[in-house]
């Protein structure tokens, strides 16, 4: 179980993610060469051994990124653990790349705030519920 967000390249014109327009087109961000080094710059303790998934993993969480495709116009991110550290992780990769990120729990365009960790601690909540339920 994760807390998923997605980041690609939109203009700031659009203030809600229902504001962009279903024919948009992404911009690519660059090969998965390039994505794999700007991470890096950013974050440490990437593993890139596996040329479709970068995995950062933290001291309470962990990140996985897809990079399915040579090239890359979106990253899909697959959040675990219980480290708000997450919300930074993602907003350094990012700003890294001129991207914005997308918090698929809400829908909504996901800022560094108050807002994007409570959504965190909402997943975790839920989670934290779904593995307690289990018999």
């Amino acid at each position: 179980m994760s807390w998923d967000a997605y980041a690609f390249r939109v203009p700031a014109e659009f203030g809600s993610v229902a504001s962009v327009p279903a024919d948009f087109e992404p911009q690519v961000i660059g090969d998965r060469a390039y994505v794999i080094e700007q991470i890096k710059r950013v974050v440490s303790n990437v593993d890139d051994s596996d040329p479709s998934w970068v995995l950062i993993d933290g001291n309470d969480s962990s990140i996985e990124i897809s990079l399915s495709d040579e090239q890359i116009n979106g990253l899909s991110f697959f959040c675990r653990g219980s480290g708000e550290a997450v919300i930074s992780v993602l907003w350094a990769i990012a700003q890294t790349l001129s991207l914005r990120i997308v918090d698929l729990q809400s829908g909504d365009f996901l800022e560094p705030s108050p807002q994007a960790q409570a959504s965190f601690a909402r997943w975790r909540a839920y989670r934290d519920q779904v593995i307690n339920d289990q018999p």
